[in-house]
């Protein structure tokens, strides 16, 4: 028990430093060019007197570095942020008043292979921070699969913060279906995801089969299945890190969902201080080879290990928590009745 606890020191010392470079490296962003748009916007120039009427335009004219600012007004795109676009920053004018809504996916995208997309934001590009707009999937038939944010390879330490997320569409055209999301993080490492309201409509609001997350201060409702789930990713053959590990839910409300608030396949997780309520089956769940309940997507079981579950706040769940993973050192919670 002593090595444990040290274990977990240490653990909670590397994520409380890993939130600070986070919060540093966002008030350190200094943007090269600023490019603008506006719903009212003409040509293609972009500038603060003559914005374009494209956020996908100004995303085109963006280097390095560079900024797009939009302001209020509803936007109908699907936005490919491509790999040489590093440390954009998307910024809207709050996200009340900033909404982008799809205008029924990109001809060829297809995520999963095979299965054409509806991604309302795609992001290839390192560093970039989406900020201060509303993503939305309106209502009307479903063709496709619906993600709102997809963040993948190389897209390493993306930064999504104070967004609302929310799809009015009922389920997927597909059978089965795959699941529609609202924040998909593949693959790509140290993703921040943060300050966000989640207000339903998606299976899962937030899907990461990925490494590194930091999860922080999210309201996360009314997901058809998960609030949060973090998807066992098979360790690599070429030696890299294996994936779905040291991933921190910190101090988020998760509540509503259809399913668990959060369920856990991957190792070495922290989930603290979170509030879980009302969720139809258990507020948090890690995985094992026996689970009746986990969703595996590749059919194939996964072994939750390591998973530090403490401080978390329950109310009115179908089950407080199922544990069926490996070594989960569970501490310190509290049952609200």
């Amino acid at each position: 028990m002593k090595n444990k606890s040290l274990s977990l020191t240490i653990f909670i010392m590397n994520r409380k430093l890993l939130i600070t470079i986070f919060a540093l490296s966002i008030s350190s962003i200094v943007s090269a060019q600023e490019f603008y748009v506006s719903n009212k916007g003409v040509g293609e120039q972009c500038s603060s007197t003559q914005p374009c009427a494209s956020i996908q335009t100004a995303i085109n004219l963006a280097k390095t570095g560079d900024s797009v600012s939009i302001q209020a007004g509803t936007y109908q795109e699907n936005l490919n942020i491509p790999a040489n676009k590093e440390g954009l920053i998307l910024k809207g004018s709050g996200k009340l008043n900033t909404i982008i809504t799809s205008s029924g996916g990109i001809e060829g995208v297809e995520a999963p292979a095979g299965v054409p997309a509806d991604i309302i934001i795609d992001v290839f590009a390192k560093k970039v921070t989406i900020k201060d707009l509303t993503v939305l999937h309106g209502e009307g038939d479903v063709s496709k699969h619906d993600i709102g944010i997809f963040v993948r390879p190389p897209a390493d330490n993306a930064i999504l913060m104070q967004l609302n997320v929310e799809r009015l569409r009922q389920s997927n055209a597909q059978t089965p279906p795959p699941p529609a999301i609202g924040i998909l993080v593949m693959r790509a490492m140290r993703a921040v995801i943060k300050n966000n309201e989640f207000l339903g409509g998606y299976d899962d609001n937030i899907h990461i089969p990925t490494s590194k997350a930091l999860i922080y201060k999210n309201k996360i409702m009314n997901a058809n299945l998960h609030g949060i789930i973090i998807v066992q990713e098979p360790t690599p053959e070429n030696g890299t890190p294996p994936l779905s590990t040291n991933n921190v839910i910190l101090d988020n409300l998760i509540m509503n969902s259809g399913k668990e608030g959060i369920e856990v396949q991957g190792d070495d997780n922290l989930i603290s201080n979170n509030k879980l309520f009302n969720n139809a089956e258990s507020g948090i769940t890690t995985c094992g080879e026996n689970s009746s309940t986990c969703n595996f997507p590749r059919g194939q079981a996964a072994v939750a290990s390591n998973t530090s579950v403490f401080g978390n706040s329950f109310s009115n769940n179908k089950k407080i928590g199922v544990d069926e993973g490996e070594n989960t050192f569970i501490r310190g919670n509290i049952i609200l009745r």
